[in-house]
């Protein structure tokens, strides 16, 4: 297929944060901002780079974290190996316009293609967003993988609608937890952020969740200082005490749950459940129309999935996208990736991606 006219593929730097910003201007969430991915930079999870695609009057902007391979795997004893991989949470592609024509697909597919393998970018993988509608955007580049369903609350209904929809045990916790005395506010100047992080520490190994989930206190520190979303501190006490707190964002229409943490004296109270509900309740008053709470760990259908669905019925289907551009190079990291363990791993998903970072 013929290249559209003028189109043309550019790859933007957080050295240009400005020029980022204005390319993902189309409906997109925190996830696709340049401050996120300065955090992500700042965890070693890989280089920043947006590929932004324009053509025919359509933008269609990918935000991606680009990691070397190790020259140990490789052994090429070239040039470098690189691969590519999302941010934490839900990104995938920003298009300028709800309906993408097919012709504009294919250039972009057609254009991406060639950035990525000039890059030498071995192979891809991205966290979609639930409720964006990236899948027909990268359709056809690899595969997409489902994996599992996250829950979001709709705030474009009457409020008493929304209350409506919850389970009778959630109505009957927050009742309880009202008449207990337990309170829950909006942390404005984050005087709380220092005891949220000890909580969501606490919460962390208590459920023995991986590296990826534990961040570094100056992550929290610039995260909530970011200008460029706006991002609340929701607390909640019982007896003058800190019971739980999260940090929810709010861009666009949409409200994010990011990260919660309950202390272990309050997890027989369930306080998280006031804390939601109250989130719910400020999105709703701020013009909001999503409240996302997410899915399961590690998108599993698990207890923390089914306490998410006592607030709404409403399931989203989560996706992944996997592609290989360098198919053979691709198997040799693999080969050589099994060459290398001299001894037992934990155990990873069948379907890890890319296998040979497994």
């Amino acid at each position: 297929m013929a290249s559209i006219k003028g189109s043309s593929i550019r790859i933007i730097s957080l050295d240009s944060k400005d020029e980022w910003r204005d390319a993902v201007s189309g409906l997109h969430d925190f996830y696709h901002l340049p401050f996120f991915h300065e955090l992500a930079k700042d965890l070693d999870e890989g280089e920043p780079k947006l590929f932004v695609y324009e053509g025919g009057g359509y933008r269609i902007s990918l935000p991606l974290l680009i990691r070397r391979i190790d020259t140990a795997l490789d052994g090429s004893g070239g040039k470098p190996w690189f691969d590519a991989t999302s941010v934490y949470g839900y990104a995938g592609p920003v298009p300028s316009h709800p309906d993408i024509p097919e012709m504009i697909k294919q250039d972009f597919h057609e254009s991406l293609t060639k950035a990525l393998t000039e890059k030498r970018v071995v192979s891809l993988f991205s966290r979609l967003h639930p409720f964006l509608n990236q899948d027909h955007l990268v359709a056809g580049l690899g595969t997409l993988v489902s994996q599992g369903h996250t829950v979001s609350i709709d705030l474009s209904i009457p409020e008493k609608s929304q209350v409506g929809l919850y389970r009778e045990n959630h109505r009957r916790g927050l009742r309880k937890l009202r008449e207990r005395g337990a309170t829950c506010y909006v942390d404005e100047d984050f005087r709380h952020l220092d005891a949220f992080i000890k909580v969501y520490g606490e919460t962390m190994r208590r459920v023995g969740a991986t590296e990826d989930y534990i961040f570094p206190h100056l992550y929290f520190q610039k995260f909530v200082s970011t200008n460029e979303t706006d991002v609340k501190l929701f607390v909640c006490e019982i007896g003058n005490e800190i019971a739980c707190a999260g940090i929810f964002t709010k861009c666009g229409d949409i409200v994010q749950y990011h990260l919660g943490g309950t202390s272990e004296s309050s997890l027989k109270f369930s306080p998280m459940k006031l804390v939601l509900d109250t989130a719910r309740h400020w999105g709703y008053e701020h013009g909001a129309k999503i409240l996302h709470l997410g899915g399961g760990v590690g998108t599993q259908d698990d207890s923390l999935l089914q306490f998410k669905k006592g607030f709404s019925n409403r399931l989203h289907t989560f996706n992944t996208w996997r592609w290989v551009l360098f198919q053979s190079v691709y198997d040799q990291l693999v080969a050589a990736f099994k060459m290398k363990q001299s001894k037992p791993r934990p155990k990873q998903p069948a379907d890890f991606f890319p296998l040979y970072r497994s």
